[in-house]
Order: structure tokens, then C-alpha cells, then sequence
């Protein structure tokens, strides 16, 4: 008897439809695996696509910040233009008002007419000499001069000749002086002239040299030669005297210089004896 005939066999391992299960089977597990697949895409692409979104963001947040910052540049250039233009406009300023403090200066120190120190300068200036000459014991001289016959130049010509000649006066007189040498108009046709570091007979030799300079020269007016001369008065500085004490006595010299006839120079002294 077959072993197939035997109802008690074991059945074999396989049948008609054992590859189609199996088949099946694999199938399934395959899209199985394709859904498990499929889910992963799917995250992939969601995640990619919150990614690009978030990329898109930051993009025009980074855009916007580009033109903020552009826009920002562009008024910070227009604030350093107004700016530079408002420091230039500042230093123009404050030059002009330099200038115009210079110019106040020099009108508040300067004789306009003939550019010696103005009577209120010439005192300033003179102190701070006489306060130097004290401290170190030096010597000084203080010169009163006066053009001669002035009035009359004046009256016969205008004063606007007149003022031609205090500027000749003027100009010729501090081309014979020295750097240090401080002169000032006093009033009218006087001048005042101090000589720092100076004895009384460098005094004297400078004052005839003046004299002598004047005397020699001569202004043409209306076709005519008018000739200048001055008369000088000196006087020496002493201990603790005050600049109007020293100025009333090289005065006292000068009007002395006058009496005895003019065009001369005349030393201080207590009874005027030292003209020359």
C-alpha cells in the first residue's frame, strides 16, 4: 500500500496555492513597508516644506532688514552732509567773529590815523613797563614829542592835510625806533614815546637823531615845500613813580623845548637848565 493511500499520513508541505500565499504574504509585507516608507516622504517633505517656509521668512525679514538698514545708511549720510555743512557754516563763524574781535581790538588799541598805540593802549602798555623796570632795576626814558607849528599847517591847508602830515610824522618816527619801543599818540599832535632798557644820554642821542631827522625832511603841499620840525622833551624814570608822573615831566622838557625856540630836545631836570 502507498504511503498516500495512508489516511494517517502526515500532509506534504506544500499545495495547489502555497506560492500565491506566500506571494501575497511578501506582497503585504512589502507595502507594509511602502506605508512605512510612504509616512517617512511624507515627514521628510513636511519638515522640508515648514523648513523652506521658515527660510522664505527669515529671507524677507533679512530683506526688510537690508532696506531698514539701507534706508537708516542713507539718512545717517544725509545727517553727516547737514552736519559737515552746519560745522562749516559754525567755523565761518567763528572766524568771522575773531575777525571782528581782532578788529575790535585793534580799534580799541590802535590810533587810527596814524597806527600808534591810542592814549589808553600807550598807558596800558607803559604800566606793564614801569612795573618790569621796578621788578628788575632797569633803566627807562620816556620821550614827549610835538610837531612844531601844527596849527598852523591846519589852518592854512585843512585838516585834511594836516592829517597827511601826523601819518608822515608817524610813519618816520617808528622807522627810527626800535621792536620794543612803545609809541603813542597822546592827543592832537603829541606823541608819546618810552624806551624800555634805556639811559638817560641813549635817550638824548635818540631824541636829537629824530630831531635832526624831521629837520632834514620836508612834505610837498599844494606845490609848495612845507618843512616839519618837532620839539622833544625827556624824561628818566624813577623808583616808584607812576607813568603820569614820569609823562608830566618829560611835558615840563618838551613845553621847555618850545620857549627856548622849538626844534630842539630838552632834558628833564628840577630847574629845566639841560635844553639843547
Amino acid at each position: 500500500m502507498n504511503k498516500t493511500d495512508d489516511p494517517h499520513s502526515k500532509p506534504a508541505d506544500f499545495s495547489l496555492f502555497f506560492n500565491e500565499e506566500r506571494v501575497i504574504d511578501e506582497a503585504a509585507a512589502i507595502l507594509e513597508k511602502l506605508d512605512d516608507v510612504a509616512h517617512g516622504v511624507r515627514s521628510l517633505a513636511e519638515a522640508y516644506s515648514q523648513a523652506y517656509r521658515e527660510q522664505r521668512r527669515m529671507v524677507r525679514l533679512s530683506d526688510r532688514m537690508q532696506l531698514q538698514l539701507q534706508s537708516a545708511n542713507h539718512a545717517l549720510a544725509d545727517q553727516a552732509k547737514e552736519l559737515s555743512q552746519l560745522n562749516e557754516a559754525l567755523q565761518r563763524e567763528v572766524e568771522e567773529r575773531e575777525k571782528l574781535t581782532q578788529e575790535l581790538k585793534t580799534l580799541a588799541s590802535v590810533d587810527e590815523l596814524t597806527g600808534t598805540s591810542n592814549r589808553r593802549h600807550f598807558y596800558e602798555l607803559a604800566n606793564y613797563q614801569i612795573k618790569r623796570h621796578q621788578r628788575y632795576q632797569l633803566p627807562m626814558a620816556l620821550l614827549m614829542l610835538d610837531l612844531d607849528h601844527f596849527k598852523f599847517i591846519n589852518d592854512a591847508h585843512g585838516h585834511q592835510m594836516g592829517d597827511k602830515v601826523l601819518k608822515r610824522f608817524a610813519d618816520t618816527l617808528l622807522s627810527l625806533l626800535r621792536n620794543v619801543d612803545i609809541v603813542g599818540r597822546i592827543g592832537g599832535e603829541e606823541f608819546g614815546v618810552l624806551l624800555p632798557e634805556c639811559e638817560e644820554g641813549d635817550a638824548l642821542n635818540k631824541a636829537e637823531q629824530i630831531c635832526a631827522r624831521f629837520d632834514a625832511m620836508s612834505m610837498e603841499i599844494e606845490g609848495q615845500r612845507l618843512g616839519l620840525t618837532i620839539s622833544i622833551g625827556i624824561s628818566v624814570l624813577s623808583d616808584d613813580e607812576t607813568i603820569d608822573q614820569v609823562l608830566d615831566r618829560s611835558d615840563q622838557a618838551l613845553y621847555a623845548a618850545k620857549r627856548a625856540g622849538r626844534n630842539r630836545v630838552c632834558v628833564w631836570s628840577p630847574a629845566l637848565k639841560d635844553c639843547k
